[in-house]
């Protein structure tokens, strides 16, 4: 009886130490949520084993958030967390040593992205530039999202593209596209050209965004040579719905007669918007419906194509196409503008009448004597003397070849 007694006392006292501890740590996450020093430290009081509440005291009290925040990873070894904010407040109070320590043992913790991308940024705010250089590859080779600021810290210790991509970008495709498409934004197209290379040695559906993006800054600049690989690799792998291209031997136009959706980039056909004039895909007959509402602007580009033209050789343009509610005198016109300066190769001649039949015009030009970039326009200027056109055109393809006598 004596011993049950005694065994029921014991339960009673366990019990009511238990009710004591519950209700004193109910009562400190009460007194926490007044979320003031004075609370916080109440509440550390009445549960001094919570890190949370020296996390939080740490966020209140800078002058004391070092002390908080290492009592914080006391209580807590194995959480990063804790040694992220330990490392930054170390760093805010000037002990770059322990700022340091704790970033590295926050890596050693966790292997994912933002232990490394903290550690990258305070070596990078040190210009630390040897430690920066590893740090930021690992960051970059955990990361996910958007990985351009990384880059700008990048650019921003080195000038030297080579070094950047050898110390720094690791062989992931997604941050080989974001690191191109981040050169493309910034101007940089020669340091893209071996990232671009990288992509191109792998190419897949999800790399095919930024190798366009690329290929379109190259032709923006004049580097049609360059980007005619882009653009060839690309075809090459299936990645777009066209065949190679081949200067060299007359196979300069891409998707001539409409017959795929244009894509919009590149060595496709690009469509200009124009206030006053619809422009709609024949499916059958493959063509280009082109409306005019008689308000368009008296000078207006439509379609265009980047070409790449052979050096010096004789060529013959041709467009096929037939005309709706518009008299001879159309203002249609083809243009091929090469240049800087956007010289004319048709030298105007590129005019293109109306009339109710289908037609065929054709334009004979000789290319420059070295590798010419040149865009093929076709667009409309009113003619002197008539009124803006009401009608529509039908464009069903041009061609591009070299011309007959020229037998090289």
């Amino acid at each position: 009886m004596w011993l049950g007694r005694l065994g029921g006392l014991a339960i009673t006292t366990v019990a009511l130490v238990g009710a004591y501890w519950s209700m004193r740590l109910a009562w400190s996450d009460w007194v926490y949520r007044d979320d003031t020093p004075q609370a916080i430290r109440r509440a550390i009081r009445l549960a001094p084993g919570n890190p949370d509440y020296y996390r939080e005291l740490a966020a209140l009290d800078a002058a004391g958030s070092v002390a908080a925040l290492e009592e914080a990873a006391r209580l807590d070894p194995l959480n990063s967390g804790i040694r992220i904010e330990l490392g930054l407040a170390a760093e805010s109070a000037h002990d770059f040593h322990k700022a340091e320590a704790s970033l590295l043992d926050a890596v050693r913790l966790d292997k994912t992205f933002p232990p490394r991308w903290t550690l990258s940024e305070f070596y990078f705010r040190r210009r630390d530039t040897e430690r920066f250089w590893p740090a930021v590859k690992a960051a970059l080779a955990t990361s996910y999202g958007d990985a351009a600021p990384l880059f700008h810290n990048c650019w921003t210790l080195s000038s030297d593209g080579r070094e950047i991509m050898d110390r720094a970008i690791p062989d992931r495709l997604d941050i080989l596209n974001q690191y191109l498409d981040y050169l493309i934004g910034a101007k940089l197209l020669a340091d893209g050209a071996p990232i671009a290379g990288k992509l191109l040695a792998r190419a897949d559906q999800a790399s095919t965004g930024a190798l366009m993006r690329y290929c379109d800054r190259l032709l923006e600049a004049g580097r049609g040579p360059e980007a005619l690989a882009v653009w060839n690799t690309v075809a090459e792998r299936k990645l777009i719905p066209y065949a190679p291209l081949s200067p060299e031997f007359g196979r300069s136009l891409t998707n001539p007669a409409f017959g795929t959706p244009s894509i919009g980039v590149g060595f496709d056909w690009r469509i200009l918007p124009a206030a006053g004039i619809d422009v709609n895909r024949l499916p059958e007959p493959e063509g280009i419906d082109i409306g005019f509402s008689g308000k368009q602007a008296e000078r207006c580009d439509i379609l265009s194509q980047y070409v790449l033209l052979a050096p010096g050789r004789e060529y013959v343009l041709s467009v096929r196409y037939r005309v709706v509610g518009i008299d001879t005198e159309s203002g249609l016109t083809c243009r091929l503008l090469e240049g800087d300066n956007e010289a004319d190769l048709l030298e105007n001649s590129g005019r293109m009448p109306g009339g109710a039949a289908e037609s065929v015009r054709s334009f004979r030009f000789t290319a420059p004597s070295r590798v010419s970039l040149a865009r093929l326009v076709f667009g409309y200027r009113r003619a002197i003397g008539t009124t803006r056109i009401d009608g529509s055109v039908q464009l069903r393809g041009f061609a591009l070849s070299f011309a007959p006598e020229d037998r090289r």
